[in-house]
């Protein structure tokens, strides 16, 4: 019975290691205020907005096995970031509300980026059904970690929506709700 207990303790902390993420370097609010944002689905780009106002330079390898920068970007187009771990419950749920509605979001080109393996990519582009969307780009950024530290991301997904001038628009540190999302991306 005890062995059991500690196996259901271990794979408790690691379905939170693959949702969560370090913070190297403090915010700015309250964790109190951050917390009364995010149950709001308000977002918090007031933690950081100077330093997040812009597109982030990263640099990830995506399925296609092709490295691209921010410079790959379509110039004049909104650009949705979005923070993720393949096998974090959280993301896939969001994947999952998000993706009836993923025709909305053609004119926008949409990164996921993640920090697992590249192996991890393709299972999780299959699951999620994402091959049929040609302005999704999937990839890792792996250990440099430049992405999550830009964002200062502590959990996954982390979204940050960039107008058409590469100018930040929203940032969410918990999902927002689908029809949250679409009703911003519609007005873009």
């Amino acid at each position: 019975m005890m062995i059991i207990k500690k196996v259901v303790y271990l794979l408790g902390i690691a379905a939170t290691l693959g949702c969560a993420q370090s913070n190297k370097s403090g915010d700015k609010l309250s964790d109190t205020t951050a917390i009364s944002q995010v149950e709001q689905g308000q977002p918090t780009n007031t933690v950081q907005p100077k330093l997040i106002e812009n597109i982030p330079a990263f640099r990830i390898l995506t399925t296609d096995s092709v490295f691209i920068t921010q410079a790959n970007l379509k110039k004049n187009q909104p650009v949705i970031i979005i923070y993720f771990a393949p096998d974090c419950d959280h993301c896939v749920k969001f994947m999952n509300e998000v993706k009836p509605h993923l025709n909305e979001f053609k004119k926008l080109q949409v990164v996921m980026i993640t920090w697992t393996k590249y192996e991890t990519l393709e299972p999780f582009r299959k699951k999620m059904g994402l091959d049929a969307y040609k302005n999704i780009t999937i990839g890792t950024e792996g250990d440099d970690l430049l992405i999550q530290q830009y964002f200062q991301i502590k959990d996954t997904p982390y979204i940050a929506i960039y107008n058409q001038n590469g100018k930040l628009v929203k940032t969410f540190a918990k999902p927002p709700k689908a029809n949250t999302l679409v009703a911003l991306v519609k007005g873009m």
